[in-house]
């Protein structure tokens, strides 16, 4: 049985080289097309057929980490899961179906992704990806991370008094001694304002408190 391939059913029915597809095992296909199959079992024993391909688009995708602050101490938050969608896709959102899972398998379906509160902490939403008219089989899964961080517990402290060696009204102080940071086993990153309004705003931040 030889089968050979061709770009119109006028090309098969007479096995027109010009119109012969050379390397069937490497045919470029783009959106949807129809080709068509010459079977031949012996002289002038043939048959012709039709066969549709269909190549479906995948979006381009990227994971996403995001972090933000406990409030209340419970370690949970609300999300929306949905506000992340530009930001784990690279591709055209055109025509892009999201869904939501819990579970690398893709069995737990987040049913409400605009309020979603986490269980765990970290925890990893799975965000299912594909174009609505492509095939089933044609879609991304990345990974969505989202950590609730505890705010660390400081209390307010005023530096004992030290002498002004050089009696010039100023003294060279190291801020970094005095962090009262009372949280234990919480990460944190220190900054230094010389007022309430510049850390309100962050401005002006004093980026050498060792000096």
């Amino acid at each position: 049985v030889i089968y050979t391939y061709y770009n119109t059913e006028a090309g098969a029915e007479t096995a027109d080289e010009n119109d012969l597809i050379n390397d069937p095992q490497n045919f470029l296909v783009s959106g949807e097309i129809t080709i068509y199959v010459r079977v031949e079992t012996g002289l002038n024993c043939y048959r012709t057929a039709a066969l549709t391909l269909h190549s479906s688009r995948i979006p381009l995708t990227q994971p996403y980490e995001d972090t933000i602050c406990d409030d209340d101490g419970s370690g949970t938050s609300e999300f929306d899961l949905t506000s992340y969608n530009e930001l784990m896709v690279t591709s055209d959102l055109t025509d892009l179906v999201f869904e939501y899972y819990t579970d690398e398998d893709l069995t737990q379906q987040i049913n409400t992704p605009e309020t979603f509160e986490n269980t765990e902490n970290p925890q990893i939403i799975y965000v299912k990806t594909f174009y609505n008219y492509a095939d089933e089989n044609c879609f991304e899964v990345e990974e969505l991370t989202l950590t609730v961080n505890e705010f660390p517990e400081i209390q307010n402290w005023t530096m004992p008094l030290i002498c002004d060696n050089l009696n010039d009204d100023s003294e060279i102080i190291d801020l970094t001694q005095n962090e009262l940071i009372i949280t234990q086993g919480i990460n944190v990153n220190l900054q230094y304002f010389p007022s309430a309004l510049d850390l309100t705003n962050g401005t002006d931040e004093i980026l050498d408190p060792e000096n």
